[in-house]
């Protein structure tokens, strides 16, 4: 009997204690961001522990002031499988009214409820449709419509890769190669975006491709890993066009 009320007591603390995390909008303050670098580096994206280490703030303020850090280059990308399908029953109820109100246009709905990435939850309406458990959503396909986000991310690959498509699609992540050069276009047309630098190879990348060709002939995966800077296809091209103006012999291998 008196161990039960222990427990009953350890629980109402705790659930005070949670619904005042809760409530807690200030800032993060540069203790907080430390302790939070220091969890997120130990425990990675278990968010529980990441929480009780911080102690001021709950999982999810944890989880999205990471996001946040990531998004702005402060942090790297926190190691542990990403939580596609641990999804919280309010998160689902969010969605929900979320693709009523916005319909396909993820950004807005990414942006009302605010705990998971474009790309998210689309999977995840998507998933809901197929069980039965949600509705079509109306409204079109929007596979060319830009976020706010995605414009930024774009912006910042276009002045780090130049016209580097692959690179910059790989950095803006919701988009492919050919959507990101298209939106450069209209950005560029629009003089809201310079003419971006056209990304050529500079030479101590050139002489680790020669080198790299040289030991692993057309084995592109190798080839790239050893270039560093390159991805597989663009060594391959790049190779190809060293054959056609007779600097490089044909590589050996399949």
């Amino acid at each position: 009997m008196r161990r039960a009320r222990e427990d009953d007591e350890e629980n109402n603390l705790q659930s005070k204690r949670l619904r005042k995390l809760s409530t807690n909008k200030v800032g993060w303050s540069n203790a907080e961001i430390e302790r939070l670098c220091a969890a997120v580096e130990k425990h990675g994206r278990d968010w529980e522990s990441v929480a009780g280490m911080v102690g001021t703030r709950t999982n999810q303020q944890c989880r999205n002031k990471v996001r946040d850090e990531v998004k702005a280059g402060r942090m790297e990308e926190p190691e542990g499988k990403l939580e596609y399908d641990t999804w919280l029953d309010d998160e689902v109820d969010r969605l929900r009214e979320a693709v009523g109100n916005h319909g396909r246009d993820w950004g807005a709905v990414a942006g009302m409820v605010g705990t998971r990435t474009t790309r998210q939850w689309q999977r995840k309406e998507d998933f809901e449709v197929k069980k039965g458990r949600m509705k079509e959503p109306g409204g079109k396909q929007e596979h060319d419509a830009w976020h706010h986000d995605e414009v930024d991310r774009l912006y910042i690959a276009v002045e780090k890769h130049g016209t580097d498509w692959t690179l910059i699609s790989n950095m803006v992540a919701t988009k492919t190669a050919v959507q990101c050069q298209g939106k450069v276009h209209q950005e560029v047309k629009a003089g809201r975006m310079k003419e971006p630098e056209r990304s050529g190879w500079q030479n101590e990348e050139i002489d680790r491709l020669y080198e790299a060709v040289g030991k692993h002939g057309r084995d592109w995966k190798s080839v790239a890993s050893m270039v560093g800077t390159k991805t597989n296809e663009q060594c391959r091209i790049k190779v190809q066009t060293e054959v056609n103006a007779g600097r490089m012999k044909q590589p050996e291998g399949n």
